[in-house]
């Protein structure tokens, strides 16, 4: 195994991850991070958005896609 691979995949992404994760762009991203809707998470200067926020993020568009609301 190379000594860089993570053995465990990272909770956080970066903005530019989280723009491919949700195939998003960046001004998107940025609103769905303002709105709450995704959680951002700053260490230090730097920003990551949390995946388990994404995933849920686009569960409930799932769900509101099967219920019919927009």
């Amino acid at each position: 195994m190379n000594p860089q691979t993570p053995t465990v995949a990272s909770p956080l992404a970066t903005p530019a991850e989280s723009n491919s994760y949700l195939r998003v762009g960046r001004t998107t991203l940025y609103k769905l991070m303002e709105s709450g809707e995704i959680t951002r998470v700053k260490i230090g200067s730097k920003t990551f958005v949390t995946v388990a926020s994404m995933d849920a993020y686009i569960e409930r568009l799932e769900d509101a896609a099967r219920t019919g609301a927009a």
